[in-house]
């Protein structure tokens, strides 16, 4: 619980930190195009290269992982 709960306030800080720098380097339109690229690629990992696991028992993800 805890590691979800500081990947959450660390992404949180990054965002928060970055975001006036941004601004100032790129503007408010590039900053939000670079923000919109990172959430485009993190959907293309989470749909494209995260295995499934609907249906499939405890033993068959673990095996799925330990075999790769």
């Amino acid at each position: 619980m805890w590691l979800r709960t500081f990947s959450l306030w660390a992404a949180c800080f990054i965002l928060t930190y970055t975001f006036p720098l941004l601004n100032q380097l790129l503007k408010a339109s590039g900053t939000f195009w670079l923000y919109g690229c990172i959430c485009i690629l993190g959907f293309y990992i989470y749909t494209q290269r995260l295995p499934e696991t609907k249906g499939k028992s405890l033993e068959e993800i673990e095996r799925e992982f330990t075999n790769h």
